[in-house]
């Protein structure tokens, strides 16, 4: 069965969905653990109590945030992107989502241009050629499958 583009993004965002989900879950059940293991300390008394003072929350909103909201969505360091890369775990699944979703928007264009320029081969080629100097910086697999420059097509529409 033939895909749509939007089927395909529609599949890819529900990707992304369930990973996130996943990794959410993760999230909540780590921070379930933070606060049972405080919640099973015992106080002055040497009674298990849940951490009602003051000074034992903010210890406790401390540690979910040194132990699992600060990896999770900055990673390590203070910055959560390293240059371009993601550090973290969600700012991974975010570029991953938005990389996939851009990717698929290009391919949709692509194949509007084949299809309007499909009675102008050298207009096609041109026109999707253009691109292929940046491309490498961008995306080097597919840079390396269809490699050209688009030098002597340029001069040869342009005059």
């Amino acid at each position: 069965m033939a895909q749509t583009w939007d089927s395909k993004l529609l599949r890819h965002q529900r990707d992304i969905d369930a990973q996130l989900t996943a990794s959410l879950n993760d999230l909540g059940r780590l921070v379930g653990r933070i606060v049972l293991r405080a919640g099973s300390a015992t106080n002055d008394d040497g009674q298990r109590a849940i951490p009602n003072r003051r000074a034992e929350r903010e210890a406790l909103r401390g540690a979910i945030w040194r132990e699992a909201l600060k990896p999770y969505f900055i990673g390590a360091g203070d910055d959560a992107f390293d240059g371009s890369a993601p550090r973290s775990p969600y700012g991974r699944l975010l570029v991953a989502g938005i990389r996939g979703a851009v990717r698929i928007q290009a391919e949709r264009q692509v194949a509007v241009i084949q299809r309007a320029t499909r009675r102008y081969p050298r207009v096609q080629q041109w026109l999707l050629e253009a691109g292929r100097p940046r491309q490498a910086e961008f995306a080097p697999e597919l840079s390396k499958s269809k490699a050209g420059g688009s030098s002597v097509m340029t001069r040869s529409i342009c005059g």
